[in-house]
């Protein structure tokens, strides 16, 4: 009650609850400061939670484009890939060389040894990207690398804020800022997107690598919902697609 009226937040009251459980031990176990689990409880039930907004695919290749003219290929072709896999913020970033390969065709598959599950089970899971332009950004990335370059290395090789920080810049570059777009907009984007093209609530539950169906439906629902809220001014709309045109004009010349 205390960390409501102050204008905590729900995490940071559920982590004080925590902390008081694991310094006095002997509040552990059931019937154990029942009023205060259950205020917690019933603030999770009515407090609807800030997701970061699902990201439109026009959006996705506008700021691909941009890192793209900032010298990261790199950055460019991550983007595209976590839109393409519904990969999350942590799997994008923890990419090594290694884990892509590219078939004839510019799709293939990614591995991905970080994620949710495969740390749970102590196992690597790995998905498959149909967007052949993935593939044809990712043989330009590896083309301009030096030829020593080591395949544990990193595909972004600069530190995590760097991205974050390019990923701020384009976003304001773009008229954008105000969409409060993060870099796990591209998981709910792709995401969203794949179960508005297809329908297909199990290929979408499968590709994104759920371990709770109940938990996706909600999350698929969610983006398809907060999708239609997006309002993109005749402007921005504009500026995205020569964004688009632009990129599709370098790629073909490449």
């Amino acid at each position: 009650r205390q960390s409501w009226s102050r204008g905590d937040t729900r995490g940071e009251a559920g982590n004080a609850l925590s902390a008081s459980v694991h310094m006095c031990p002997e509040l552990r176990g059931r019937g154990q400061l029942p009023e205060s689990w259950y205020l917690l409880n019933a603030w999770n039930r009515y407090e609807v939670p800030m997701r970061a907004p699902p990201m439109p695919v026009e959006v996705a290749i506008a700021l691909a484009w941009f890192f793209v003219r900032m010298g990261h290929l790199d950055g460019a072709f991550l983007i595209l890939l976590s839109f393409d896999c519904f990969l999350r913020t942590g799997e994008m970033l923890s990419l090594v060389i290694a884990d892509i390969v590219v078939g004839p065709d510019d799709t293939g598959v990614v591995r991905l040894a970080h994620t949710k599950s495969g740390q749970r089970h102590a196992s690597f899971e790995a998905s498959a990207y149909n967007d052949p332009v993935c593939g044809r950004l990712f043989r330009l990335y590896r083309e301009r690398l030096p030829r020593n370059t080591h395949v544990q290395n990193y595909i972004f090789r600069p530190k995590t804020h760097v991205f974050y920080s390019l990923f701020k810049k384009g976003l304001k570059w773009l008229g954008l800022e105000s969409f409060n777009f993060q870099p796990y907009s591209l998981r709910r984007g792709g995401a969203t997107a794949f179960f508005r093209a297809t329908r297909n609530m199990e290929a979408a539950l499968d590709r994104g690598r759920w371990s709770s169906a109940r938990v996706a439906r909600i999350y698929l629902n969610d983006g398809l919902a907060r999708e239609v809220e997006l309002r993109f001014s005749p402007e921005v709309r504009r500026r995205l697609s020569r964004m688009s045109s632009a990129f599709s004009l370098w790629l073909d010349s490449q």
